[in-house]
């Protein structure tokens, strides 16, 4: 009886998709069929509505008397599932829904029906496209920069060897009616004009009048600067030698080959750079932006969106939020700046500066200098031949092969260190600090942190403070150290050599020991927790 009633919700889900997809179906098949089967979709849309309407009580009173023929037939298969009161309750409100809304159409002085609405709006929503296309050219007349203006469509600008302007401008029409199409797809014209310089090319249409898609393929001398102004739809632009500035909204942005250099905008959708030459600027909310093959500077701002830059020349300045950010392969300094966006920046040649926060950050193989400003971030980063600079809280970090300094302000944050050849410097709190194989000075100060603290060659002065955690130094056998140790509660012990217990007062047991010729000084100290000097292997 268990089993049965655990089935009971998943049956009634089932039967819930089940009518869901027939319905969704039914609609779906009467519109394909309509044109083909003679028919008004419209019509018989209309007529269904009205059915349903008048006589969905009907189906309550049908669904009661199989509940109880069920009842008293089949006892033990007699139950109401979630499901089923899901289906009631839709039923009853669009049945309400609709009969009203027939009865305040039907009240109405203007007298709106279906077919009125439909009229209006079907068309756009059901009506099938229509295309009508022409072809036409213009003469530039010396001018330097073509502004094109376009409210609906895609628009495609390419360059070609030509001194004139050609246009292929295809209007899309959706409509029940061919005639009706076509009437509409004549009341918009397009406009060129040439003055001081600049030819304009603009889609006009009647104020007032039904929207009409109109695609544009545009060939322009390579050399001209292009601006084109797209109100929604898609553009693409291609191998253009002038400046390029494009902007839409809701529509992808490609641009491909360009070498004057480019400006593109949109939103809600993706923008696309490819092989551009210049200065490439890309505005996005709500779309990804890739970019590769940038011989020039790179700026992208997004929303909500990736960013993808690969082989910039120049410098890349990527800005987003709530999306990942990868670079890979930048000429000049790259300046990340994202809000919940997981950060990976590759092999930069010049320095690398990220701020973000909340999402993980691995940087590799940078030729300068490393800044990271982040909060909750983990971060990974090898073989930055400059200084690291990194601000983090609550996350690891992990740092390896380092050709320059280290400076870390963690707190909260857990640090491992490998392989740095600049000084170190580490301020953190609750978490274990390791550090390997540093080739100069070292510095760590912490509160509640177990720090170990290894090198095959001492090269510096080095201090480690902690207060709750122990203290583990590894040093090698032929170190050269002046050493200080200092526990308030702890115990001190040494593999290289004798320590000399210098005084006991408030403030600790004190030990000191001279190593080699005592060159670098190192000093040692901890609270309530032991020191351990330890013997590093070859």
């Amino acid at each position: 009886m268990t089993d049965t009633v655990r089935r009971l919700p998943r049956s009634g889900c089932a039967v819930l998709m089940g009518i869901l997809l027939i319905v969704v179906g039914t609609i779906a098949l009467a519109y394909n069929l309509s044109g083909f089967l003679g028919f008004s979709f419209v019509r018989l849309a209309r007529g269904a509505l009205s059915w349903f309407g008048t006589y969905w009580p009907a189906l309550l009173i049908a669904w009661g008397l199989y509940k109880i023929y069920v009842r008293l037939r089949h006892p033990e298969s007699s139950y109401v599932g979630a499901a089923e009161v899901v289906i009631l309750a839709w039923i009853v409100v669009l049945g309400l829904a609709v009969r009203s809304g027939e009865r305040i159409l039907g009240d109405m002085s203007i007298n709106m029906t279906l077919d009125h609405i439909a009229s209006v709006v079907g068309p756009e929503l059901f009506g099938p496209a229509h295309h009508f296309t022409e072809r036409r050219s213009y003469a530039l007349e010396m001018a330097e920069v073509l502004v094109i203006e376009n409210d609906r469509g895609e628009v495609t600008v390419s360059g070609w060897d030509e001194e004139g302007l050609e246009v292929v401008i295809t209007r899309r029409v959706y409509d029940f009616s061919e005639a009706e199409a076509q009437a509409l797809a004549d009341e918009l014209d397009l406009l060129f004009t040439v003055d001081l310089g600049r030819a304009r090319l603009r889609t006009s249409r009647p104020e007032g009048s039904r929207p009409v898609f109109t695609d544009l393929k545009i060939r322009v001398p390579k050399r001209m600067r292009v601006n084109v102004l797209n109100g929604r739809g898609a553009i693409r632009l291609k191998n253009l030698e002038g400046a390029v500035e494009a902007s839409t909204s809701h529509a992808r942005v490609e641009a491909e080959n360009l070498t004057g250099g480019v400006t593109v905008e949109t939103s809600h959708a993706p923008i696309r750079l490819e092989r551009i030459t210049g200065r490439a600027e890309a505005r996005n909310r709500n779309g990804a932006v890739v970019a590769t093959s940038i011989d020039g500077d790179l700026l992208v701002e997004t929303r909500n969106g990736s960013v993808s830059a690969e082989g910039v020349s120049g410098s890349a300045t990527l800005r987003t939020r709530h999306a990942s950010v990868h670079a890979t392969d930048v000429g000049g300094p790259v300046e990340v700046q994202a809000h919940d966006a997981e950060v990976s920046v590759e092999r930069a040649h010049q320095g690398v500066s990220i701020t973000t926060r909340n999402r993980p950050v691995f940087v590799s193989d940078v030729e300068g200098e490393l800044t990271l400003e982040t909060r909750n971030s983990s971060v990974i980063a090898r073989l930055i031949r400059g200084d690291v600079v990194i601000e983090n809280q609550y996350r690891h970090i992990r740092l390896t092969d380092i050709g320059g300094g280290v400076r870390i302000n963690g707190p909260q944050c857990e640090v491992d260190l490998e392989s740095v050849a600049g000084p170190i410097v580490i301020e953190s709190s609750d978490k274990d600090v390791r550090v390997a194989d540093f080739a100069s000075g070292l510095e760590i100060r912490s509160t509640h942190a177990r720090l170990h603290v290894s090198t095959k060659r001492l090269a510096g002065a080095v201090h480690l403070e902690t207060t709750y955690g122990d203290i583990e130094l590894w040093l090698p056998s032929n170190a050269s150290a002046t050493l200080t140790a200092t526990t308030l509660d702890g115990e001190m012990s040494s593999e290289l050599g004798k320590l000399e217990e210098s005084s006991v007062n408030d403030h600790g047991r004190h030990w000191t020991a001279t190593l080699g010729d005592g060159a670098h000084p190192v000093s040692i100290s901890t609270s309530y927790d032991d020191i351990a000097l330890r013997k590093a292997p070859r």
